[in-house]
């Protein structure tokens, strides 16, 4: 997923977290089940993913995926290459 895909699907889920209580708490205490569900946002079921919510006193750093260090399998390898995915970047799919 590209730099600016993954930072408008994350405007999107942060808009909804502001707007939608319930999709808030459902996000932090379930995140993939809650956007499968909410946005039809698959994460992939070999990954994790978590959410954190800052407060004024504790910010979180979140440093991104460096692809040099990366190892695929040659299932991801082919799939990437096909263009079915691309570390998640197909459409709906982190």
């Amino acid at each position: 997923m590209s730099n600016d895909a993954r930072s408008e699907v994350t405007k999107i889920i942060v808009e909804k977290a502001k707007s939608d209580a319930t999709f808030k708490a459902n996000l932090l205490t379930d995140a993939k089940s809650t956007l499968k569900d909410s946005l039809n946002i698959v994460i992939p079921s070999n990954a994790d993913i978590t959410v954190l919510e800052e407060t004024p006193t504790h910010l979180y750093l979140v440093l991104p995926i460096d692809f040099d260090d990366v190892e695929l399998s040659e299932q991801d390898e082919k799939q990437i290459s096909a263009g079915a995915i691309a570390l998640g970047s197909a459409s709906n799919t982190f």
